[in-house]
């Protein structure tokens, strides 16, 4: 369940580009089933298992470079107010609460606040990459990056979220990125008109642009992994008293 660690007490707008943050979306759950076990990737290869690996090593370099512990959790959070903003978190940084830091069930406190000092984001990237990302130190990371760091500020309330990030096997870097109040209500006010641009007011169903896209989707999924794609269509008798009652979807 996504919504493990909702925090009750989180009310300000939160998190950058339309499209950046709709393509990075779209795949959110789907990783966060994959992460916690809920769903099993299928995709056993050599890339697949190496990002497994490659996190861990990410996070446990993080922690000898900073001297900070480390929690991970496999709960998703859910933001109480925007059913849309929902996440899993790589690491929660504690930077001296040992005691804290190994209390892995209780990482909000009775108020809502997070008992983390601050977040960890674990990335590894093609050192032909590099010019897409600034100076070390500073928040001038990838713009989908920048957009996930601030999604989960605003799912933790925290200030700060820490992007480490490997390049090929010896260039290792750690990033700052610091939430960004104005930044935050563009993104929720952007995904907010998607939803609704999307969503039938009568039944609160998904209409038929996501309908195409999802199924799209599904299609390519099923034609790459070689797996069967059905579609059930449903046919409600004498539904026309509901269409005179309440209007026609």
């Amino acid at each position: 369940d996504p919504s493990a660690y909702v925090n009750p007490w989180i009310n300000s707008h939160k998190i950058t580009d339309f499209y950046i943050m709709t393509n990075w979306r779209a795949n959110i759950l789907d990783v966060w089933l994959e992460k916690t076990g809920r769903v099993v990737n299928e995709v056993d290869n050599l890339p697949v298992r190496f990002g497994s690996f490659a996190e861990e090593f990410v996070a446990s370099e993080y922690a000898t470079q900073t001297g900070f512990a480390l929690v991970h959790s496999e709960s998703g959070i859910a933001h109480p107010q925007y059913p849309f903003m929902v996440g899993h978190i790589d690491r929660f940084v504690f930077e001296g609460d040992l005691a804290a830091a190994s209390c892995n069930n209780a990482l909000f406190n009775s108020d809502g606040s997070c008992v983390a000092s601050h977040l960890l984001e674990c990335k590894t990237a093609n050192p032909f990459n590099q010019s897409d990302w600034g100076e070390m130190g500073t928040d001038e990371v990838p713009m989908s990056y920048l957009v996930q760091c601030l999604w989960y500020l605003a799912l933790t309330d925290l200030d700060r979220c820490d992007v480490a990030v490997l390049f090929g096997n010896s260039d290792f870097r750690i990033y700052e990125v610091y939430r960004d109040k104005e930044l935050e209500e563009l993104i929720i006010a952007n995904e907010r008109l998607k939803v609704q641009a999307e969503t039938d007011d009568l039944t609160r169903l998904m209409n038929r642009r996501p309908f195409k896209r999802e199924l799209s989707n599904h299609i390519y999924e099923g034609i790459k992994k070689n797996h069967p794609v059905a579609v059930m269509m449903i046919d409600v008798d004498h539904f026309k008293a509901y269409n005179d009652e309440y209007g026609h979807l």
